[in-house]
Order: structure tokens, then sequence, then C-alpha cells
């Protein structure tokens, strides 16, 4: 697993900037760092997963204690 500026950089890449993987891969490389696209995106999965995932659960916790729920299930 990456540093956590590094994790945070390669997302800020990604989403803010619109780098695909396959071009931060191509610079990493430049600068002597051999890091993969495919750790890039396991990086991004497992930091989100350790980072959103309980915010999720407390949501869910939290919409399930609603005695009445409103849903828009129009497609």
């Amino acid at each position: 697993m990456g540093s956590a500026s590094i994790i945070a950089h390669t997302i800020h890449q990604k989403f803010n900037l619109k780098v695909p993987n396959y071009r931060q891969e191509e610079d990493w490389h430049k600068l002597g760092l051999p890091i993969s696209r495919k750790e890039i995106a396991n990086w991004h999965i497992k930091s989100s997963q350790y980072y959103f995932e309980p915010i999720y659960d407390l949501l869910h916790e939290k919409l399930l204690e609603q005695p009445i729920l409103h849903a828009d299930e129009t497609s």
C-alpha cells in the first residue's frame, strides 16, 4: 500500500484533473517509480473501502431506524 500522500495525489490526479491511471503509471515510471495502474486502482478501492464503508454503514443504520422510507423507483 502506498503512503497516504501518494494515494491522495493519485486520487486528486484521477478525479480532479481527469488523468487516467495509465497516464499516471507512465508519469511514475518517468520518475523511476514502478507503480502500475493496477496498483493505483487497488489503492483507490482499498482506501475508499477503509474511509467510506463506516460512513455508509452508519447512514444505512440511520435509514433503517426510520419508521417510513420514501423512494423514487421510476426508471
